[in-house]
C-alpha cells in the first residue's frame, strides 16, 4: 500500500498518542484491516491507516458477555462511566465526543469522533461502571451523512475468544431507531442520537447479509438499506 503524506502523518499521530497504553496481545498477532475485518491486534493495522485497531486492555479480568435484541437505555451516568472507561490508560489520546453509546445485555458500544477520527469502543459492564475491550479508530468527519448510511463496519475479538461484530452509521432525519435484521439472528433495534446510531452483536462483519431500516418514533418505515453493500469493499473509508 502506497502511503500518503497524510498516511505517515496519521500513524505518527496514532503511535505517539498511544504510548502508555497496555496492550494484551503481542504486535506478531495483527492483522491488516479492510472494509470487513478480523481484528486482532495494533501496529499492523496502524500502518494500513486505512484503519486502526487499538487492543487496549486496561484490567486482566473480564466479566462475562451478553448480547440482548432489546437496547438498554443509556444514562448521562452510562454516558460518564463510557466515556471515563474508552479513555483509561490512553494519556495521550483525544478521544473527541462521545457521539452514540449502544448498551445491551451486559456489553456496550461506545462511539467517539474527534472531527478526524471516530473511535469505536466496546464496554463490557463491571459494577457501576464499565470495562474497555478493543478501542478501533477510523478516519472518518463527526459530521454524519444524509440518509440512512453505514460509516463504519468491523469485526474483533473478546478476551474469551469470542468474535464481536460492530456497524455504526447515519440515519436520516426523524428517524428515533433502526431496526437490524441479519439471518439467523434476532432482529434488533439500535437507537438514534442526533442522526446517529450504532449496534454490536455476537458474530462478525464479513459476508454480512440482512437489512437496516430506519423507522420513525411511530414506528413508520423512513429508508432502508442491504447490509450486502458491505461486502467486497476493502477501501476502509
Amino acid at each position: 500500500m502506497t502511503q500518503t503524506l497524510n498516511d505517515q502523518e496519521m500513524i505518527h499521530r496514532l503511535q505517539t498518542e498511544l504510548e502508555g497504553a497496555t496492550y494484551g496481545r503481542a504486535p506478531g498477532t495483527f492483522a491488516a484491516r479492510s472494509r470487513t475485518p478480523r481484528l486482532a491486534g495494533v501496529m499492523a493495522a496502524v500502518a494500513a491507516v486505512a484503519a486502526t485497531a487499538v487492543m487496549a486492555w486496561p484490567g486482566s479480568s473480564s466479566p462475562a458477555l451478553a448480547w440482548s435484541p432489546t437496547p438498554t437505555p443509556a444514562t448521562s451516568a452510562d454516558e460518564m462511566a463510557a466515556s471515563a472507561a474508552c479513555s483509561s490508560d490512553l494519556e495521550n489520546l483525544d478521544l473527541g465526543a462521545l457521539v452514540a453509546l449502544d448498551l445491551r445485555g451486559t456489553g456496550g458500544l461506545a462511539t467517539f469522533s474527534d472531527g478526524n477520527i471516530t473511535y469505536t469502543c466496546l464496554l463490557v459492564r463491571d459494577g457501576d461502571g464499565f470495562e474497555r475491550g478493543p478501542l478501533i479508530g477510523e478516519e472518518r468527519s463527526n459530521t454524519p451523512d444524509t440518509g440512512l448510511a453505514f460509516l463504519g463496519a468491523a469485526s474483533t475479538e473478546w478476551k474469551d475468544g469470542t468474535m464481536i461484530a460492530m456497524l455504526t452509521g447515519s440515519a436520516p432525519a426523524g428517524a428515533s431507531t433502526v431496526e437490524i435484521s441479519i439471518p439467523g439472528q434476532s432482529s434488533a433495534t439500535a437507537v438514534v442520537t442526533n442522526g446517529r446510531f450504532a449496534i454490536w452483536w455476537f458474530g462478525t462483519v464479513e459476508n454480512l447479509s440482512g437489512s437496516v431500516t430506519a423507522l420513525d418514533a411511530n414506528g413508520v418505515e423512513l429508508d432502508q438499506s442491504d447490509l450486502g453493500t458491505l461486502k467486497g469493499d476493502d477501501s476502509g473509508r
